[in-house]
Parts: structure tokens; sequence; C-alpha cells
């Protein structure tokens, strides 16, 4: 079935965009320890809080095409936010550590514009039952996914061959692109993704003041990580206070699964921890202490992360063959028993580097087909968690409350990435003792193991939660959870 003609200009706009970001995911912790020359345990503390903050802001950005300029001005605004943020990081600054928290602030809230609301804007495409929406969910979902391994594979030879700025240039120039596909669209946009009602003074005043205000704050948790640690946990327990106290004003039926969906949520948060590491603690032990030469050639370490998308194109309609053939002989697997396998895989995945570590060469360096098997692992779990994840979030919230839920969904995902950089302390090495390796290989094989049995220990959880969690979720009628929800 023929395809409205917004989707190959919107993913394309959407994969440049991915570019970008990742370029910038992948280099920006070896760009602080190297370059501005930060700890290990403040460039990964930093990295955590960028992570977590890129994440977060898609809750202010879906806000602001909701009620005040639409998407495609939001859209095309975050678009040109993040040009500016990038740009800000090409050039050769005096002052680079500003330059680089500044650059960042302006990127979160580029991103929290255009991240969110270009699959909202897609969607408006299609009508509620129209039978080619996954087929072109599927299609923009690939496309994306391009740009994103086309940035890892590029970005380390770039930095190798040109430099630090070139890199960053090179995802300004994958801004620029963005842009112009997303402008080139505009014919087949009809009156889609268009304001509601015109925007006043007041509302781009508003918008303005957004911006400015979420920048100068993005800035200061990042210049001040202390205090943005606090604002960020803060903020988290409240919304999370919040959630509760509100769960518990809903229909009884609603309130089961809500309650089901919040505790994954907050499980979710360990797992997003463990794979957020593939840009902080494991991106750098690649660099130090793995044997990166390949037939003669040596790998970027930011290459090894474009395994991850790679391995998605290939596991991604295996995996979803393998859930239809389990349906048709109805062996359904429980929300819960699906994180509980998620969860193991990752652990096992990071035990695989522990591993390695144990068995490396005399020289120290571990071989770099532990990575692949690790990588192949992650992604193994990644499938078994995320999309089931969103599905679940349609699925156990409320209609009315999906939206939220959605972005709620997102928050773990930026409080893992939060978990991650405290979690990648664990991993710091003295600058003087870098490249040691003998002197580095148990620290970081301690701090896998760690990494490990937080998911070993998450999917313990789960999984003595499962018949609980398996109730409030096939809960069909009302009843009260401290009597009825427990008893067979």
């Amino acid at each position: 079935m023929k395809q409205p003609r917004a989707l190959i200009s919107l993913s394309l706009s959407e994969l440049w965009e991915r570019f970008g970001l990742y370029i910038v995911q992948g280099l920006l912790i070896f760009y602080m320890t190297k370059v501005l020359t930060f700890s290990d345990g403040q460039s990964y503390l930093i990295m955590g809080q960028f992570t977590a903050l890129v994440y977060i802001s898609p809750i202010i950005g879906g806000l602001c095409a909701d009620r005040l300029l639409g998407f495609r001005q939001t859209i095309l605004i975050g678009a040109v936010l993040l040009l500016a943020g990038y740009a800000l990081l090409a050039f050769p600054i005096a002052n680079k550590e500003n330059a680089l928290f500044l650059g960042l602030a302006i990127i979160i809230l580029g991103t929290g514009c255009l991240k969110p609301n270009i699959s909202s804007f897609l969607g408006q495409f299609y009508q509620a039952d129209d039978p080619r929406r996954d087929a072109g969910f599927t299609i923009y979902y690939m496309i994306f996914n391009f740009g994103i391994m086309l940035a890892t594979l590029s970005s380390g030879y770039i930095e190798r061959n040109f430099g630090w700025h070139a890199c960053f240039a090179a995802a300004s120039c994958g801004l620029v692109l963005s842009i112009c596909f997303f402008r080139a669209g505009y014919r087949h946009y009809g009156n889609q993704g268009l304001p509601l009602r015109s925007t006043t003074i007041k509302q781009r005043a508003a918008f303005a003041a957004i911006i400015v205000i979420g920048t100068a704050a993005c800035y200061a948790f990042l210049k001040i990580s202390n205090f943005g640690n606090t604002v960020l946990v803060t903020f988290g327990l409240i919304m999370l206070l919040l959630l509760i106290t509100n769960t518990f004003k809903l229909e009884k039926l609603e309130q089961y699964k809500m309650l089901s969906l919040l505790i994954l949520i907050v499980i979710s948060i360990a797992f997003w921890a463990i794979f957020f590491q593939i840009f902080l603690v494991a991106n750098v032990f690649i660099d130090r202490n793995v044997d990166r030469v390949v037939f003669g050639h040596t790998i970027p370490p930011m290459a090894f992360i474009s395994l991850e998308p790679l391995f998605l194109f290939i596991l991604s309609p295996l995996l979803a063959f393998g859930w239809r053939k389990l349906h048709e002989k109805n062996w359904n697997i429980s929300r819960s028993l699906q994180f509980t396998i998620g969860l193991i895989v990752i652990a096992v995945a990071l035990q695989v580097l522990v591993w390695a570590i144990h068995l490396s060469t005399n020289y120290g360096l571990i071989s770099p087909y532990w990575i692949v098997l690790s990588y192949l692992l992650i992604t193994i779990a990644e499938l078994m968690l995320s999309p089931i994840g969103l599905s679940m979030v349609t699925q156990l919230a409320p209609p009315k409350l999906v939206g939220i839920m959605m972005g709620v969904w997102f928050l773990g995902l930026g409080y893992g990435g939060l978990l991650a950089g405290y979690l990648g302390k664990q991993a710091s090495i003295p600058k003087d003792m870098i490249n040691n390796i003998a002197y580095t290989n148990p620290i970081y094989a301690h701090a896998f193991q760690n990494y490990a049995w937080l998911g070993f220990g998450a999917a313990g959880l789960t999984l003595i939660l499962s018949p609980f969690l398996n109730k409030l979720i096939n809960r069909k009628k009302s009843c009260s959870i401290k009597s009825d929800c427990y008893q067979n």
C-alpha cells in the first residue's frame, strides 16, 4: 500500500538529526577526558546528566507543540537549536569548558523540541485504524537507525583524520540536511502540524522564555554537577509520588494496571543504567583495554557502538517472527517475564566482559570479538524490553493518560542514564594509571561485575513480583489490592 508522501521527508529529517546526536553521544566521553582533561568520574557524571536531560526535555517539547506552536514550528525550531549547539562545539573557542556546557544545554532543548514531535507529526498522516501505520513506522524506524549507524561508524575516523571540531562540524552539517529535508516536505504536509489556532505574540514570547530558561537551567545542571544531580533526583521522586497519588484516584481496574506499569517502569531504570554504559564505561574500556587492530586496521572505539543498530536491523524481524509464532501456539509470555528475560540477558552481556578480562592475553588487551558478543546480547536484551515497554504503556495506561505515561516511560530512560553516570564512577581510573592495563583491568572487571549483579538482581525482583504484577495486569473486575489481588 502506498505510504503518505510525508513519510520519506520526515524519516530523512530524523535520520540526520540522529546522525548529529549520536556523533556527540559517542564522542562526548572522550572529548571530556582527552581534550578537557576531566577525570573519569566527573566525565561519567556529566554524561549521565546529559543523557537524563535529553530524555526529560521531550516532555517540555511536547507541551510546547500541543499548547503553543504546533508540530511544524516546534520541530523546525528544535532543528535550528541543535544546529546552533553543534556549531558552538565546532568552533575552537578559548573557553572550551563553558562552550561545551552551553552547547550541550542548547542541544538538550533542541532535542526536546524535535525528538518527540517528529514521530507524533508523522502519526497525523494516518487514520486511527489505518492499515499502513505499522509498515510506515517500521520504515521510519529503519531509516533513522541508519543515521545512528552512519554516525557511530564515521565519527571516529573523522576525529582521527580531521580533529574533534571537525566531528561537531559534521554534526552541524547533518542538521542542515535535516532542516532541508523537513522543509522540502512542506508541500506534502497540507494542513497537518499547524497550531490549532493562530499563534499570538504572547505564545511566542512564552516559548522563547521556556527555551532561554531551559537552556540556562541545563547549563547550570551540567556546570555544577552535584547541584544538577540533586535537582534531577528530587524532581524524579516528586514525579513518582505524584504519579502514585494520582493512580489511586482512578477507577479500581485502572489503578491495578497503572500500578503494575509504574512498577515495571521503575525496574526498567536498572536496565537502562546498564545499557547506557555502551556510551560510558564500555566505550572508554574499548578505547584503553581492547585490541582494536583487526586485519591490520585500527578500529575507533565509537565504531563498536554501530554494532547495536546493525544487530537491531538483523534481529528485529527475527524476533517479530518468533513472537508471532508463539502467539499462534497460544504461548503468550507475560510482560513481567519478558522484562525478566531482558534483564537477565543484559546482565549476561556484562558478565561476558568480566570473563573476557579474566581470559585476556599476556599483554592484558581484550579480543574485540568479546565486545561483539557482548553487544549482540545487549541488543537482544534491548529488543526484549524496549518495544515491549512501549507497547505496555499503550496497553496498561488509561486512554486519557497514554501520552503522559509514554513521557514517563522515557523519563525512565533518562533516570537510567543518570544512574549510569553514578555507576560509571566505579570504573574511574587515576590519570597517571590510564595506560597501566594490569592496574585498570581489575577495576573494569569489578565495575562490569557490579553492573551484571544489578541486572541479575533486578531480574530476580521482577520474577518475584511477577505473580502480583500478572494479577494486577489481568484483573477483570474491581477488587481491593490488599485482599483480592493476592488471592488465586
